[in-house]
């Protein structure tokens, strides 16, 4: 029974410890069958390319040597899914506006063609071109972004995607990343390569660009590539990391954990936004002008490049429906292996109570029970173990259809890939030969046509020959007849011209004569009428003198009037002031004091402030006049019609009677309605003032 039960122990145990994980293929490229047909490919066009080169490699003296490749076996590819940290950032300047803008701006860089799987897409000059290998990383508020030293790299590490078809080619789009690649970290390296549209898209093993972590951020970054990116490839992490900033996401690259790991630091930039394809408001406006010079050339190529993108999404569709249903499946299994295992557990603790109670047996009735259930246990195990076995043989059976299928397809890309490789080598032969044929007829059209032309050149020679001397002939003649006539027309004009002289100095005598009488004439007018003008203007003179000296008479008699108006106001507003002084005296202290504040904005509004103090002190005398005619004693009783004594009433030009009347006539009092008799004077103080707002005067 121990033999069985160790024998079951042994079997579970080498069921559980056997299980392999599955090999998870990477997913075909989005879109890219590897490789297309050849015969249904379009040949790029054949056009001269600008003087645009390939940067040469670097000097191989220069390279530091590769860090030390650590041999490993790699982990099992295990599909993960990508993570997506988001971040606030607002990404400067202007999207690309149409994929019209690339056909228009890239063209003088390369040559577009039609791809029977990608559409139209762009190749660059050189065949042998790699993406993202002729520039330099920089750190931003973006995270890595590539900045290209190709005059198109603008436009193609930025937006769109670099896809592998025999060369590296461009398909085009609008959506924006600092760098659409992927990336792959190690022990002390760190490599990239062009993305695809996808995280695991073919890329050929050359086209990875390899360094050691310090040099990420050199300026002269090329220099330091690795030789050979196998090695690394072997070892090194896929990074599947993204950033979305609002409803932009791009590829994120390394995190910090990774570069704190090994010392790297990057340096922030500030680069011109159009390094990284960012346009401004005034680039975009002429972009689009540019588009539009050009754009009914490529509707036809726009409606067909929309359709390749509705089959290339359809696809991208598929295979992530392909790549969900392969990780739900290697989930379930893990599921499985967990439910096993947690199976395994449970029967080995069933043994070993079994063992324990059979340890503890007392009787055959409780050894036959314990005995009984270690039979149902050992069945059990055995049909768990037929299971695994069943579904080890499945899972076996899956794995090679699966490689098989892997093969297969490996195998028939590598034979789609030869037979493009040698179609298009037959093509370029046959395209030499013909340009080579084409060439030397060219040549032979054009040897004939320089023979013609020299035969002719020596026709035209003799003709323009015989022409010259005719023409010479010719010239001599006219000079001679040209000499005759010319003697001849000279000898009349001379004649002509003396008669014409005489006449002509006639004629200025007899005008000098009649313009000197009237020059005579008009100086004897003019002499006689400037002698009356001077008369006429020393009478006006005489008259503005006496008006002058009547005006400043009349003036300074004014003024003299107005200064002593001024002088009686000046003393009468001194006495005024006078009796106000003590009740006044902390008032006008403080406000001397606020007048030496407010100086500045009092200057502005001088002129409303001398009005309303003006008012002020109208009401103030008004309220003067009313406070002394009610301290005023009483009228006297009847009979007694004068003034008090040594009082004749107020002084002469003051309101009050003329002078030698001290007061009203006998028999009739004070006059009616001015039962003060100092109201008079208040009256003609009153006027006074009035006249002095009338002219302006304080």
């Amino acid at each position: 029974m121990r033999m069985k039960i160790a024998s079951s122990l042994l079997l579970l145990g080498s069921s559980i410890g056997c299980y392999v994980q599955p090999y998870n293929p990477p997913p075909a490229q989005v879109g890219q069958q590897q490789p297309p047909p050849a015969q249904d490919q379009q040949p790029p066009p054949t056009y001269q390319q600008p003087d645009y080169q390939q940067p040469p490699p670097p000097p191989p003296q220069q390279q530091p040597p590769p860090p030390p490749v650590v041999q490993q076996t790699p982990p099992a590819p295990v599909y993960t899914g990508p993570v997506y940290d988001t971040v606030n950032v607002s990404v400067t300047g202007n999207n690309v506006p149409s994929v019209d803008v690339f056909y228009n701006d890239l063209a003088p860089y390369g040559s577009w063609y039609d791809d029977p799987t990608y559409g139209w897409v762009f190749a660059p000059p050189s065949s042998s071109y790699v993406p993202y290998s002729n520039g330099r990383w920089v750190y931003n508020d973006y995270g890595y972004t590539w900045v290209s030293a190709d005059p198109f790299g603008w436009a193609t590490d930025h937006y769109g995607r670099w896809v592998w078809a025999n060369r590296w080619v461009w398909r085009p789009d609008t959506t924006w990343g600092p760098a659409w690649v992927q990336w792959r970290v190690g022990d002390g390296v760190v490599g990239w390569a062009p993305a695809g549209y996808t995280d695991d898209a073919y890329v050929p093993d050359v086209s990875w660009r390899f360094v050691s972590a310090p040099y990420l951020f050199a300026t002269d970054v090329p220099r330091y590539y690795a030789a050979s990116p196998t090695p690394y490839l072997r070892t090194a992490t896929p990074v599947r990391r993204y950033w979305r900033a609002g409803n932009q996401t791009w590829v994120a690259g390394p995190d910090n954990a990774w570069l704190n790991r090994y010392r790297v630091q990057p340096r922030r930039e500030n680069l011109d936004p159009y390094q990284y394809g960012r346009y401004n408001d005034l680039q975009r406006r002429q972009a689009e002008q540019r588009a539009r010079e050009h754009q009914r050339d490529w509707d036809a190529r726009r409606r067909q490049d929309e359709q390749v993108r509705r089959e290339m999404a359809a696809r991208q569709q598929r295979d992530d429906e392909a790549r969900r249903r392969q990780a739900e499946d290697q989930r379930r299994m893990m599921d499985e292996q967990r439910r096993r295992d947690d199976e395994a557990r449970r029967l080995a603790a069933d043994r070993t109570r079994i063992e324990a109670e059979r340890a503890r047996a007392r009787s055959d009735a409780d050894r036959q029970r314990a005995e009984a259930e270690q039979r149902r246990i050992d069945e059990q195990q055995r049909r768990i173990a037929a299971e695994q076995t069943r579904q080890a043989a499945e899972q076996a059976r899956r794995q090679q259809e699966e490689q098989r299928r892997q093969d297969e397809a490996r195998r028939r890309q590598e034979q789609e890939l030869q037979r493009r490789q040698a179609e298009d080598q037959r093509r370029q032969a046959a395209e030499q030969t013909r340009l080579a044929a084409e060439q030397a007829r060219r040549q032979q059209q054009e040897q004939q046509r320089q023979q013609q032309e020299q035969q002719r050149q020596a026709a035209e020679q003799t003709r323009q020959a015989a022409e010259q001397a005719r023409i010479a002939d010719q010239q001599r003649k006219q000079q001679e007849e040209q000499q005759r006539r010319m003697q001849q027309e000279q000898q009349r004009q001379q004649a002509a011209e003396q008669t014409r002289q005489a006449a002509e100095q006639a004629r200025i005598a007899e005008q000098q004569r009649k313009q000197q009488d009237e020059q005579n004439r008009r100086q004897a007018a003019e002499q006689t009428r400037q002698a009356a003008e001077q008369a006429r203007i020393a009478e006006q003179q005489r008259k503005q003198q006496d008006e002058q000296n009547r005006r400043q008479a009349a003036e300074q008699t004014r003024q003299a009037a107005e200064q002593a108006r001024i002088a009686e106001q000046q003393r009468k507003q001194q006495d005024e002031q006078n009796r106000r002084m003590q009740q006044d005296q902390q008032r006008q202290a403080q406000e001397q004091t606020r007048q030496a504040a407010d100086q500045a904005r009092r200057q502005q509004e001088d002129q409303r402030r001398q009005q309303q103090e003006q008012q002020r002190q109208a009401e103030e005398q008004r309220r003067l006049a009313e406070q002394q005619r009610r301290q005023q004693p009483p009228p006297p009783p009847p009979g007694n019609n004068g003034p008090p004594p040594g009082n004749s009433g107020p002084p002469p030009g003051h309101g009050g009677p003329p002078p030698g009347n001290s007061g009203p006539p006998p028999g009739h009092g004070r006059p009616p309605g001015n039962p003060n008799p100092g109201s008079g004077n208040n009256n003609n103080n009153n006027d006074d003032k009035d006249r002095d707002k009338k002219h302006g005067r304080h």
